[in-house]
């Protein structure tokens, strides 16, 4: 046996000439592996001015004079002017020093994981390679986050992503291919959303939380069921809103100067609109009015839809609930007119006439296009 097993140190032979040569051998082997430091383990061109020490793993397909014949993992060792390569054996270690990191062989490859156990470090992979943006980088079929029953904690476990300021992000992204596709959290503000694309590039809201009321938004509509269109619900408002009276056609509420809005509300669920309004009456010159009058309510919250350029007609109902008796004396009807107001008619119910000091309470539903 001429060589020692593990790095291959050259023995001095009984009787041996120039003993000398190989002990030298063995010497320069020494100094290459014993607290082995290295350059670097990404450099797969051989240097042009090597200092004399320098050491290198080698990684896949390294090229130069000297190093076109060494194999990767190998390590290549600049001394008395010339390139030496040494192939590792399982349990080496080495500094990398552009790495400030110690790694190990261990019989396959050179690992990246600390040989001590640290409590930070400036970036961490598994699996795979982390980087300045990336600190922390896994490649995994899964990865499990569980509370902790080994310390044990509290039987909790909460995920804080802080973001600097409002302007700035916190979120979760979704890619595929490495492109974005998906994105929950606080994107640009302090309100909650859900982000999708199509292409990473241009993105849509889906859902919106407002950060400061709660108030849910759905940007770009509501689908059920199925994919037909007929069942999407586009926009949904609700609100208050101002009604005017106009000029009566018929009857004694053409008097009607005290004529007062009450209240004015309005629901609208894609293009339909409902609106609730009501008129408390005082300050008439007559009593009483006719039985058959009719008045225009203008102000409507939307403008009604405008099918060819007729009007779609919607339908206006309620009733004049009479203070005096307690009950409602007159019926409401009507419709949409052309100059996008209510044109509501009052008609006598039988039990008594619309009077002064009621209140009218009128309801009405139609289309619209906004």
């Amino acid at each position: 046996m001429e060589q020692s097993p593990r790095l291959a140190l050259s023995y001095v032979a009984p009787s041996q000439a120039q003993k000398h040569v190989t002990v030298n051998e063995t010497f320069r082997r020494l100094d290459a592996l014993v607290q082995l430091s290295v350059r670097s383990r990404s450099v797969s061109a051989e240097p042009g001015a090597p200092a004399e020490g320098d050491g290198y793993i080698l990684p896949a397909s390294p090229s130069g004079t000297a190093w076109d014949y060494y194999a990767e993992k190998d390590i290549a060792v600049y001394q008395d002017g010339a390139w030496i390569a040494v192939a590792p054996v399982e349990g080496l270690r080495a500094y990398v020093a552009d790495e400030a990191i110690i790694v190990a062989f261990d019989g396959t490859a050179w690992t990246g994981r600390m040989i001590e156990p640290q409590e930070e470090a400036a970036k961490f992979g598994v699996n795979a390679s982390a980087d300045a943006t990336n600190k922390l980088t896994v490649k995994s079929d899964a990865v499990l986050l569980s509370h902790d029953d080994v310390t044990p904690g509290t039987g909790d476990i909460r995920i804080n992503l802080n973001k600097a300021a409002t302007a700035n992000t916190a979120a979760h992204l979704f890619q595929s291919g490495y492109s974005g596709r998906a994105e929950f959290g606080l994107a640009g503000d302090d309100d909650f959303r859900v982000k999708v694309s199509a292409d990473g590039a241009s993105w849509r809201d889906a859902l919106k939380a407002d950060g400061a009321t709660g108030t849910l938004y759905l940007p770009a509509g509501l689908r059920l069921g199925a994919d037909a269109a007929a069942n999407e619900l586009a926009d949904y408002e609700t609100g208050t809103w101002t009604p005017a009276l106009g000029a009566s056609a018929s009857g004694d509420l053409s008097a009607a100067t005290g004529v007062t809005a009450a209240y004015a509300y309005f629901t609208k669920v894609g293009p339909l609109v409902t609106v609730h309004c009501g008129f408390d009456v005082a300050g008439l010159t007559a009593t009483t009015f006719a039985q058959k009058s009719s008045l225009e309510v203008s102000g409507l919250p939307f403008a009604p839809r405008n099918d060819g350029g007729d009007i779609d007609m919607g339908g206006v109902s309620g009733l004049v609930l009479g203070t005096s008796i307690g009950a409602a004396s007159s019926v409401l009807s009507g419709g949409v007119a052309s100059t996008h107001t209510l044109v509501v008619l009052v008609c006598y119910a039988g039990a008594a006439e619309a009077q002064n000091t009621d209140r009218f309470h009128v309801c009405a539903v139609y289309h619209t296009d906004d």
